[in-house]
């Protein structure tokens, strides 16, 4: 120990303080690099963007992707049920039943037509029914003592009357008794002349034409 000198001291101590310089300059030029890192953000950022973008394209194409398929399977089913109907329609046994079809068609505009004229033949029917038997015997008890009846047409809604009277008073009588008569509506003098035949009673010729009312003023 004796022989250690001061200077070997100092050396030795100086040896020892070097490294600790030598880590303070190491961790100074640390501090220094990162001066880069808004570099290193906005390349981040970047990269983010660029992922955003590839997720929505990717989400719309299977959008766009499934909605198409479907629209095919659709379009595809609709196809097959076409296919379906149509072979169904042109069946054998399904022309066999358009055929009846038809038939039983035709049928019933024929039985419509038959039912059509057969309700105008009821309506005619039916307006002439008020000529009826209550009726002739209500012309007949209006007939005065002087007058008889030759023949009598009914046509429609007009009864026709020819006879003989013994005047034109007695005519003109009978003319008053149809007009008070319910189901008449008026009653016209058509002719009135003289009996050529001498051996004939009554003497005068005459021809009345009796208008009837309709079904429905004969109701009023």
């Amino acid at each position: 120990m004796g022989n250690i000198k001061l200077r070997d001291i100092k050396s030795i101590l100086n040896m020892e303080i070097k490294p600790k310089r030598s880590l303070k300059k190491k961790n100074h030029s640390n501090k220094d690099y990162n001066f880069f890192a808004p570099y290193i953000k906005s390349e981040k950022t970047g990269k983010n963007k660029t992922l955003y973008k590839i997720v929505i394209s990717a989400v719309l194409l299977f959008l766009f992707t499934t909605t198409f398929i479907w629209n095919f399977i659709q379009i595809n089913n609709t196809k097959k049920d076409i296919k379906k109907m149509n072979k169904i329609i042109n069946a054998p046994e399904s022309k066999a039943i358009l055929a009846e079809g038809k038939e039983l068609s035709n049928k019933y505009n024929i039985l419509k037509k038959y039912y059509d004229g057969v309700s105008i033949i009821r309506g005619n029917i039916d307006k002439k029914s008020i000529i009826g038997s209550n009726l002739i015997r209500e012309i007949s008890s209006a007939i005065p003592q002087s007058v008889s009846f030759k023949s009598i047409t009914i046509n429609e809604d007009k009864i026709q009357i020819q006879g003989l009277g013994e005047s034109r008073v007695n005519i003109a009588e009978f003319q008053h008794n149809l007009k008070e008569l319910e189901e008449i509506k008026d009653v016209q003098v058509m002719t009135v002349n003289e009996n050529s035949n001498s051996k004939a009673n009554l003497g005068y010729n005459f021809t009345l034409k009796c208008t009837l009312k309709d079904v429905g003023e004969n109701e009023n």
